[in-house]
């Protein structure tokens, strides 16, 4: 017998921490396998699919082709499919014709209102019996005594209307500023000049700003000057003429500082019809009955320069002219009012370089009338142009890209 040692013995006494034994009953984790490691192009004859675990799946495969059986058609099958088709055809074509027609008229429903859902005016007729009076007669008509003298088919509910919040609420009314006349005005200023000297004068009775050198001039130098003694009268009045030439440069200035640039012109100009476009888009639409003198085409065209308006004036030759224009509301009501007060229709005149022995166009029936004005919700134009066209065609297919031709035919 083999004697055991005192340090094998104080070993066998250390005892294992419990954490650090294997456990009796845990089942040892599978050891998943990269199927692109392996063989697995072919398995009993099959290719398999490499990224799904074959052991987790059944597959089946069915390696039998399909039989293909032949056989004859029903009689007429084929004609009746071919009527079908035709039918369907002919419907497609009265369908195509129809929305032809419809767009012809300027008749189709705008999709960006939501027209296509109103109900066609005439599609159904009304009830002769509303649903409410539907228990209460015998024949579905109000004629004569047929009604139901039924009590218990009253009940005591009462359907009330869904409560709906006035328009008006929703928008944030401004206050308009109280309008002042010239006078107010004037006042105001006064007042407001009067607070601020006050305040200076005081600033310089206690000793806070100097006091302003006087204000001497030729005509109140005596009166200014009476407490010192003028010993040399030329010497105080070349510098009484000095100090006035400095108040006047410092005038000139001080006027030239608050000037506005080009730019900050143009900056503010269009800051201000920005805030006018916020208001609202407004357009307008005019229609003129021969647009030929040459001063009458210049103020149509530079007065929606520069008031900034998008739109477009076309011409029919030998025909009228129609104008539309689009901005904001105040520019809007600038140019109405030339093309309304301020232009003369009825006057011609010959264009510059032109034989003035040719006979001009008598005019004395031309006018300008307005087809219609109202607000837009968004520009339908990008600048400003204008157009001549030899048919009328080619002028509708222009307007029909903005989905306006029914100005022309107004």
């Amino acid at each position: 017998m083999v004697k055991r040692s005192h340090e094998d013995e104080e070993l066998d006494n250390i005892k294992i921490h419990p954490l650090l034994q294997q456990p009796i009953n845990v089942e040892p984790k599978k050891v998943k396998k990269n199927p692109l490691l392996s063989d697995w192009r072919e398995r009993n004859n099959q290719t398999l699919n490499p990224y799904i675990d074959q052991e987790d799946i059944s597959l089946s495969f069915k390696n039998e082709r399909k039989k293909i059986l032949g056989g004859f058609s029903d009689p007429g099958r084929q004609i009746a499919k071919a009527e079908s088709f035709r039918e369907k055809l002919r419907k497609e074509r009265i369908e195509r014709e129809e929305y032809e027609r419809l767009k012809q008229l300027n008749l189709l429903p705008d999709l960006s209102i939501g027209e296509d859902k109103y109900e066609e005016y005439g599609r159904s007729m009304p009830p002769y019996v509303e649903w409410w009076d539907a228990n209460f007669v015998i024949n579905g008509r109000y004629d004569g005594d047929n009604f139901k003298d039924d009590p218990e088919l009253i009940t005591s509910y009462i359907q009330h209307p869904v409560p709906i919040d006035a328009s008006w609420r929703k928008i944030n009314v401004e206050l308009k500023p109280m309008f002042l006349t010239k006078s107010e005005r004037r006042k105001l200023r006064r007042n407001r000049r009067m607070l601020e000297m006050k305040d200076k004068q005081d600033r310089i009775k206690l000793g806070l700003e100097p006091a302003p050198p006087n204000k001497v001039s030729l005509k109140n130098l005596v009166n200014v000057l009476t407490n010192e003694s003028i010993s040399n009268p030329t010497e105080v009045e070349m510098r009484v003429r000095n100090e006035v030439y400095e108040r006047q440069l410092k005038h000139e200035q001080m006027n030239e500082e608050r000037r506005l640039s080009k730019e900050e012109k143009r900056q503010k100009l269009e800051t201000k019809m920005a805030e006018e476009l916020r208001k609202g888009i407004y357009c307008l639409v005019c229609k003129v009955k021969r647009l030929v003198n040459p001063k009458h085409v210049y103020k149509v065209d530079m007065n929606a320069k520069q008031f900034k308006l998008m739109g477009v004036c076309l011409t029919l030759i030998g025909d009228k002219s129609l104008i539309i224009v689009e901005g904001g509301h105040k520019n809007i009501e600038k140019y109405k009012r030339l093309l309304t007060n301020r232009i003369n229709w009825r006057e011609n005149e010959h264009k510059k370089g032109e034989d003035i022995s040719v006979e001009l166009e008598d005019l004395s029936s031309n006018y300008c009338e307005i087809v219609w004005e109202g607000e837009i919700r968004d520009f339908r134009f990008m600048k400003w142009s204008s157009y001549k066209y030899d048919n009328e065609e080619s002028l509708l297919k222009f307007l029909d890209k903005f989905g306006i031709e029914n100005y022309w035919r107004s």
